[in-house]
């Protein structure tokens, strides 16, 4: 009988017969590898099949609450990128909103100071490269990927970040005038 398990990745392998059986536990390098060359029986093909059905309690294998938390709130940013810098420029726009008596003012200074940070960075970035006559072809292919990056994170953020400016002081003047 044996028994392929991941993380770490080992077999399970019993040696010998009866009585004098053993279990011994050996490193595989390649689990899918390994599993396709082996043969497997009845009873051991239903074993993989009665772990999974199992708890991850029971097997501890469990990833911690935090963890957990963390992979169901990045799995839609992680399906769909465009998301984050959207979503950040709703938080922002709300907190900037929120707290100002002038917030498109405050906004754009913020959004200045942020345009601002990330010319000096990338400035920053193409001036520690190095000398002009050593390898500086990935790093700078590095860095024109990540400026790209941020100027499309801008272009989508920005709009909707003064959108939701707009859209916070026009619920705060409308509450004011409720409140009259």
């Amino acid at each position: 009988m044996q028994l392929d398990l991941r993380n770490p990745y080992v077999r399970v392998q019993r040696r010998g017969v009866g009585a004098d059986a053993s279990l011994e536990i050996v490193p595989i390098v390649n689990l899918l590898h390994e599993l396709r060359d082996v043969a497997m029986g009845d009873e051991e093909q239903r074993l993989p099949h009665q772990l999974a059905a199992l708890d991850c309690a029971k097997l501890g294998n469990c990833p911690p609450a935090s963890l957990a938390a963390a992979m169901a709130f990045s799995r839609p940013f992680s399906a769909d990128p465009v998301l984050l810098p959207v979503s950040v420029a709703v938080l922002l726009g709300v907190a900037i909103g929120g707290l100002f008596r002038r917030p498109l003012s405050a906004g754009a200074v913020v959004a200045g100071l942020l345009i601002a940070g990330a010319a000096l960075t990338v400035y920053w970035a193409v001036q520690s490269v190095g000398p002009r006559d050593s390898e500086r072809g990935f790093a700078l292919m590095g860095i024109v990927a990540l400026t790209y990056g941020a100027i499309v994170a801008f272009a989508q953020g920005l709009p909707v970040f003064f959108l939701t400016i707009t859209c916070i002081r026009w619920i705060r003047a409308r509450a004011a005038g409720n409140k009259a």
